[in-house]
C-alpha cells in the first residue's frame, strides 16, 4: 500500500474516531439530562438547556423539549413545543414535542390537524403515535380501521406503556360493534396482561350491557360479580342499578328534573351539594386550560363548569356537569355525552 492511500486510510480513521466520540458526548448528555430531569432537579432556567452554536441536532431538539415541558405556562408550553417540532421535526425529541401538540389538539376536537401531526412521526420510534391515531378514529367511529392500528401495535409492539390503552380501545370498538364473541376472545387475552386487573370493573361492565339484549340473566351474573368483586370500584354501583334495571324492566322510570347548582357559589370539589351525582369530563393542572374546555363543552351544547379539587396532595381543576339527583339521571346524560364521544365517568359526593 503506497503512502498516498495510506494518508487516505488515516485521515478517514480520525474522522470516523472524530464523530464516533462526538455522538457519543452527545448521547451521554441527552442521558444525563433526561436522568436529572427525572429526579425532579432539571428546572427551566437550569444552564443545561441553554443551546450552543456547536450542539448537534439531536441535543438541540432534547434541549427544547426539556424547556417547553418544564415551562409553567400553558400557552407558551406549546409555542415551544411546536417550535420544536417544526425545526426538529426528523429528531426523537421533536417528534415526542410533536406527541405532546397531538394531546392538545385531541381535548381540542382538532381530529384533523393531530391527523396531520401524526403522518410526520415515525411508529417505530414512538408506538405511541398510534395510540392517538386510535383514539381520534374512533371518535369518527372508524372501528374497523381502529381494530386493524390496535392489533398492529398490540403485535409489534408488545413492550410499550401504552399496551393497556390499546386493549381498552381494542374492546371498546368491538363493543360498539355488538361483537360479543370477539369482545370476550379479546378479553381473555387481555385478562393475562399485568395491568388487566386496575380495568377490569369497566371491562365487565361493557361485557354485560352486550349480554343484556341476548341473555340477561349472563348480564345479571356478570353485574353481580363486579359487586362482589370490586366493591369500592363506581362500576359497582352502575352494576347495582343495571340490576335494577334488568328486574324492573317492564316498568317506566320517572325522569328526575337536574338540579341546578349555582356556578358562581362553588369554586371547589368541596363546595358541591353532597348525596348528589355529577359528571366529571377532565382534570387539568391549570384553571385557564379548565375554563377552555368548558367553552369548548359549551360548542356543544354541554353545559359544565370547573372546580379545583385535591389530587394526591395538589388542587387541580376538574370539569363538571350536574347535579343529578339519581345515578339513573346522570347515567341518562352521561349516555348523550359519549354519543359525542367524550371520555367521562360518574362520581358521588357522598
Amino acid at each position: 500500500m503506497n503512502q498516498a492511500y495510506k494518508n487516505i486510510l488515516l485521515s478517514f480513521l480520525v474522522i470516523f474516531f472524530s464523530l464516533w466520540n462526538i455522538l457519543g458526548q452527545e448521547n451521554l448528555i441527552i442521558e444525563n439530562l433526561e436522568k436529572i430531569y427525572r429526579s425532579g432537579d432539571l428546572t427551566s432556567d437550569s444552564t443545561l438547556l441553554l443551546i450552543n452554536e456547536t450542539d448537534p441536532y439531536p441535543l438541540i431538539a432534547a434541549k427544547q423539549y426539556y424547556q417547553a415541558v418544564l415551562e409553567g405556562d400553558l400557552d407558551k408550553s406549546l409555542i415551544l413545543h411546536e417550535l420544536n417540532f417544526q425545526m426538529m421535526e426528523k429528531e426523537f425529541y421533536g417528534q415526542l414535542s410533536g406527541i405532546q401538540l397531538i394531546a392538545i389538539d385531541f381535548i381540542k376536537k382538532d381530529y384533523e390537524q393531530a391527523l396531520r401531526k401524526i403522518n410526520k412521526i415515525n411508529a417505530d420510534q414512538l408506538p405511541e403515535v398510534l395510540y392517538w391515531k386510535a383514539k381520534i378514529l374512533q371518535t369518527a367511529q372508524r372501528y374497523d380501521e381502529v381494530i386493524t392500528i390496535c392489533q398492529t401495535h398490540l403485535t409489534k409492539y408488545p413492550q410499550n406503556h401504552t399496551q393497556e390503552n390499546m386493549f381498552v380501545i381494542l374492546l371498546e370498538c368491538f363493543f360498539y360493534k355488538k361483537d360479543l364473541r370477539a369482545f370476550e376472545k379479546n378479553y381473555d387475552q387481555f385478562s393475562h396482561h399485568s395491568d388487566f386487573q386496575g380495568i377490569q370493573p369497566y371491562l365487565l361492565y361493557l361485557n354485560a350491557l352486550l349480554y343484556e339484549e341476548l341473555n340477561t340473566a349472563r348480564a345479571r351474573s356478570i353485574y353481580q360479580q363486579i359487586i362482589a368483586t370490586f366493591p369500592t370500584s363506581q362500576y359497582r354501583v352502575q352494576a347495582e342499578d343495571r340490576i335494577y334495571s334488568l328486574r324492573n324492566a317492564g316498568q317506566r322510570n320517572t325522569i328526575v328534573a337536574p338540579q341546578p347548582i349555582d356556578i358562581d357559589k362553588v369554586s371547589r370539589y368541596e363546595d358541591l351539594p353532597s348525596t348528589l351525582y355529577y359528571i366529571q369530563f377532565g382534570v387539568f393542572a391549570e384553571e385557564s386550560t379548565a375554563q377552555k374546555y368548558v367553552n369548548s363543552l359549551a360548542k356543544d351544547n354541554i353545559k359544565a363548569f370547573y372546580v379545583s379539587k385535591p389530587i394526591e396532595g395538589k388542587r387541580l381543576y376538574a370539569v363538571v356537569q350536574g347535579s343529578f339527583t339519581t345515578l339513573r339521571q346522570a347515567q341518562g346524560e352521561e349516555k348523550k355525552i359519549n354519543q359525542q364521544k367524550y371520555k367521562t365517568f360518574i362520581f358521588k359526593v357522598e
